[in-house]
This record gives C-alpha cells, sequence and structure tokens, in this order.
C-alpha cells in the first residue's frame, strides 16, 4: 500500500479549461483526471515566410462520477463538440465502480489515480489517496488470460471473413473484418493498460491507444482520402451493414480491407506478445505482494 497525493496540474490550454468548465456544469463529477497528453508542433520558417511555431495537445481524460450510469459515449460526443483544437479522449466510471474495481487488482485504475493529474476536484480537497501496489504476477494473468480470449476470436472472425469474402458476400465480410478490428483492439488495450473497453467505434478505440502507443496511427492508417474511406466504410459497418438497405460494399473494397486488417491483426499480435513478455520478466524478479482487502484499503475519491 503506498500513500500518494495527487499531482494536480494547471495546464494552459485555454479551450480545454473551458471544456472543463463545461463538463463540471453539465455532468456534476467528483473528479476529472488527466491520464496523457500529447503535443504536435508545426514550425515553418523560409526567405518569404516569418518564423512560427503551433503547439496542439491530445488529451486523455477520466471523468469520475457519483453514479455508476455509463455515459462515457455521450460525453466523448459532448467534448467532441465542444472541443475543437486537438482532440479528447475520455472515459467516464462511477465512484463506486472504480472503487470495486481497484479491490481487484485494477491495473487501469490503480495507475491513473496514481500517477495521473488532476483537473478537478468537486471539494476542492487535494486529499492523499491510498492505492494498492500493484502484484506483477497479477497483470501477467490478467493480460494473458485476456489475450488468450480475444486473439483466437480474431483470428476466427478472419476466417470467417474470408469465407464471406469467397462467397460474395461483401457486406458480412466487411461486417465480420470489423468485429475482427473491434477483439483485436480490446485486447491490445487490455494487455496495456487494463481497461475492459465496451466502445464499438474503431475510430475511438484507435484513439485510446494513442495514450501507450505512439506509433498506433501506422497500425492503420487513416491519413489519405482513400484510408480515410476505407476506415469509414468499415466503422460504419457495425450498423449499417446490418440495418441500412443503402450499405453495399464492392469486391474490391471487401477484399483491401481483408487485406489491411490482416495486416493489422499480425501487427497488433506482436504487439501483445511484447508487452507479454515484459510483464513475464518482472513477474519472474518480483516477489508476489499480498492481496488487497477492503479493510486495508482507502479511497478518499469513493469516500466523497
Amino acid at each position: 500500500m503506498k500513500k500518494h497525493f495527487i499531482r494536480t496540474c494547471n495546464y494552459q490550454d485555454g479551450e480545454l479549461q473551458v471544456l472543463i468548465k463545461q463538463l463540471i456544469e453539465k455532468y456534476k463529477p467528483e473528479r476529472i483526471l488527466c491520464f496523457g497528453r500529447i503535443r504536435s508542433s508545426n514550425q515553418c520558417s523560409g526567405c518569404f515566410l516569418a518564423s512560427s511555431e503551433d503547439s496542439v495537445y491530445d488529451y486523455f481524460l477520466l471523468m469520475i462520477t457519483t453514479e455508476s450510469t455509463r455515459i462515457e459515449h455521450q460525453v466523448q460526443d459532448f467534448v467532441n463538440y465542444h472541443f475543437t483544437t486537438g482532440k479528447i479522449t475520455i472515459l467516464s466510471h462511477g465512484k463506486e465502480t472504480i472503487y470495486e474495481a481497484i479491490l481487484k487488482n485494477s491495473r487501469f485504475f490503480t495507475t491513473v489515480l496514481d500517477q495521473g493529474c488532476l483537473l478537478y476536484s468537486s471539494d476542492g480537497l487535494f486529499q492523499p489517496v491510498i492505492v494498492p501496489d500493484l502484484n506483477p504476477k497479477q497483470t501477467l494473468e490478467k493480460a494473458k488470460k485476456h489475450y488468450e480470449h480475444r486473439f483466437p476470436m480474431a483470428k476466427g472472425f478472419l476466417n470467417a471473413a474470408m469465407e464471406a469474402l469467397d462467397s460474395g458476400h461483401f457486406n458480412v465480410a466487411i461486417f465480420i473484418l470489423h468485429q475482427v478490428m473491434e477483439q483485436s483492439l480490446a485486447a491490445l488495450i487490455r494487455v496495456y493498460i487494463a481497461y475492459r473497453t465496451d466502445i464499438h467505434h474503431l475510430g475511438r478505440l484507435l484513439d485510446l491507444c494513442n495514450c501507450f502507443l505512439t506509433e498506433s496511427d501506422v497500425l492503420f492508417p487513416r491519413n489519405t482520402k482513400e484510408e480515410q474511406r476505407l476506415f469509414t466504410l468499415l466503422n460504419n459497418s457495425y450498423s449499417a451493414a446490418r440495418y441500412k438497405d443503402s450499405f453495399n460494399a464492392s469486391s474490391q473494397d471487401a477484399s483491401l480491407l481483408y487485406e489491411k486488417v490482416g495486416v493489422f491483426l499480425e501487427c497488433v499480435d506482436l504487439l501483445c506478445k511484447n508487452k507479454l513478455a515484459v510483464f513475464e520478466k518482472e513477474a519472474q524478479k518480483q516477489e508476489p505482494l499480498p492481496e488487497v482487502t477492503s479493510a486495508v484499503l482507502e479511497m478518499e475519491v469513493c469516500n466523497g
């Protein structure tokens, strides 16, 4: 067990500060923490051009609410609409949910509370939070369990997509390829940061990966108009392929997406195996830690 004063931050991003105020007014959260920030800089200079440098930030936020009702999808839509410079990926969970997860040795919530940056506290008090030390063996076991559960499904979906492609069911093939992406991304996020996601939107899943992978944009590029078109087709297939008569995928698009998703799956598989190897080394060199019980765990954020 360790006692930790949550680090407070005073980011100078004016739009972020405005957004935090809007979130407080609309959702009345207990706390808002930042667990990642990425800076992108654009520099320009030349004989006929004045030197300048602009910086844009992408943020990763956790909003802790009083109620346990899941609202993160509507919160994400709210953030996307109101934050126009950079990008914000926001997760929202009730304080009791977080408390229970930490009792079960949740690596994600323990790490965010231990190392995250506090942007807002409803009571204005920055009291210490006591969180458990993570057990390396449990970290390895849980990550391995989720990898071994998710990846066989992803590979099975890929095989099914090939069968649908061969039989000329192109809409079905693309819908199944969406499942390949979703399962493999869920595995990647579980292995790296131990967050259990129920997000179906592939763009939001990829955005979340940016908090732990600097090369996540390379996994499934969305830079050119053609790449964006194919990704939009794949992402929309989750509902459109089933419920919209207007959804009609071509043989060429289905084949291109099959190739891209197949390469994506191989890359994610390798990333997960490499991370599991790191966890295994950490587990081998550290002694197991005592289990955490509710009698010894204190969380100021969950006690109001």
